[in-house]
């Protein structure tokens, strides 16, 4: 039985009833008066590249989903807590080149599958071009395309707004991978939409539960005390791997955190976020683990997001986003007329 693109991009919209939920628990204590969102659009729509047929009536309709998702997030921040919402899609294949210069195979099995599909890649570029054009026009959504990792991407962009207020941030992502960024900032929330039989599962993913639902994630099963910090949790991917980019293993979870718990207990490295890969080699190198220094630093490198941060802010990439909000409802009813009219803009609740 096929699918519609709109039932795959509408199982991000997370219901009101749930996000009451997991918005009172994750902000308990805030008074802020905005909210930054930032939508990971390659994984919302990675799955249409799979073998398995989505049925496609209108090419205009992965625009209309997207925007209207932003509609329904902006809607429900403005009438349950009189609170405003800037929007930032963002949007990479997530292969690139930098990723690949440390691991060879980085996330080639996508790249292979966007490859081998190219009506599903035309309607993305379509798509792209369409955000392009009309989220200038559109109050506080922004449309961020991109070669580095989303994530890298993201948290760029978290930095920025953070120069301007104080803000929290809340990530909209499936990519076990982007969970690196609940440990990026501080206020930061990933919003991990979920569906199951009819039921809206989606939970929230932030600094103090990361590294346990990490491991859950993985189904591993905690024998003894954990003491690692949810800060170390790239590190840990570098370790293990990282299935969502074709990174191999070099040992499984258990064993990984034995080896940091290790490290940590004898004050070899600190139980927190560290960038500098030769300390940490240093660190954990021993009889359990005998991985050769370049074979590490160069994981580790393809892997950890702020790490690749200081490598993207001095790229022509970064120095090219711009927010543009020229507001213009006008010229939006003009374009949802000439493009989406089987798939309608939200417009009233944008």
């Amino acid at each position: 039985m096929k699918i519609s693109l709109e039932q795959l991009v509408n199982t991000n919209y997370v219901k009101y009833d749930k996000m009451i939920e997991i918005v009172n628990a994750v902000y308990a204590k805030s008074n802020a008066s905005t909210i930054n969102i930032y939508i990971d659009m390659y994984s919302m729509i990675k799955s249409l590249y799979s073998n398995r047929e989505y049925e496609i009536n209108d090419y205009a309709a992965l625009t209309a989903c997207i925007i209207n998702m932003c509609a329904h997030y902006r809607e429900f921040f403005k009438t349950r807590y009189k609170t405003k919402s800037r929007f930032f899609i963002v949007y990479s294949k997530n292969c690139s080149y930098m990723n690949n210069q440390f691991y060879s195979e980085y996330n080639y099995k996508n790249l292979g599958m966007f490859n081998a599909n190219k009506k599903i890649d035309d309607m993305v570029k379509n798509n792209i071009e369409l955000l392009k054009t009309l989220c200038p026009y559109l109050d506080d959504i922004h449309f961020i395309p991109g070669t580095f990792e989303t994530g890298v991407i993201i948290y760029d962009l978290m930095c920025r707004n953070e120069l301007i207020d104080d803000s929290p941030h809340m990530i909209i992502t499936k990519d076990k991978y982007n969970y690196q960024l609940a440990t990026a900032r501080n206020d930061v929330t990933i919003l991990r939409p979920k569906k199951s039989n009819g039921e809206d599962m989606s939970y929230s993913i932030s600094y103090n539960n990361l590294i346990f639902t990490y491991y859950n994630e993985r189904n591993f099963k905690m024998k003894e005390p954990n003491m690692l910090s949810s800060a170390l949790v790239s590190l840990i991917m570098t370790l293990s791997s990282v299935p969502e980019r074709n990174i191999k293993s070099l040992f499984n979870i258990s064993r990984t955190i034995k080896i940091l718990n290790k490290a940590v207990k004898g004050f070899k490295i600190i139980d927190g976020y560290n960038s500098d890969t030769e300390v940490i080699w240093n660190g954990i190198y021993n009889d359990d683990f005998k991985i050769g220094y370049p074979t590490f630093e160069n994981r580790f490198k393809a892997i950890d997001i702020r790490l690749q941060h200081s490598i993207f802010i001095n790229t022509p990439e970064a120095k090219s986003i711009q927010f543009k909000n020229l507001v213009d409802p006008e010229t939006v009813r003009s374009i949802n007329n000439m493009y989406f009219k089987s798939t309608p803009l939200d417009l009233n609740r944008l």
